[in-house]
């Protein structure tokens, strides 16, 4: 782990006070294993909302299919097979659902391919670290 420390919003080699704790949140994403999963598997958001067929939604059970909200791509939302509505069964997606429009920073030179990561969609680009 590398910590970066900031004076007056300049990065410095040199913590203004002494600490082993990192200020702010740095992280950095690798995209790794970046072949095509096989297609036995199924869609892997699909594979998500039917990790939740055996649960009790609102004093029922359903049987759920992926419904990708276009303005919400990285939240789980999910629609009970045969109904109108839908759900949002979780916040966000598992980090490296597909998505295909990244967030506005990442979209200049984007193929319009994505994936989720902590509920954002950002640009898929193999060798690239997000």
């Amino acid at each position: 782990m590398s910590c970066h420390w900031y004076i007056n919003g300049k990065k410095s080699t040199k913590p203004a006070a002494e600490s082993f704790e990192c200020i702010g949140i740095i992280k950095r994403y690798h995209l790794c294993n970046e072949q095509e999963c096989p297609t036995t598997d199924g869609d892997f958001r699909e594979q998500q909302c039917a990790s939740f067929n055996s649960q009790t939604f609102q004093d029922k059970r359903y049987i759920w299919e992926a419904f990708v909200k276009e303005d919400a791509e990285c939240e789980l939302n999910c629609k009970p097979i045969g109904m109108r509505y839908f759900a949002t069964l979780n916040k966000t997606v598992i980090d490296g659902t597909p998505c295909s429009k990244p967030t506005e920073y990442f979209r200049r030179n984007n193929s319009g391919r994505g994936i989720c990561v902590e509920g954002l969609c950002k640009v898929c680009t193999p060798g690239v670290v997000l």
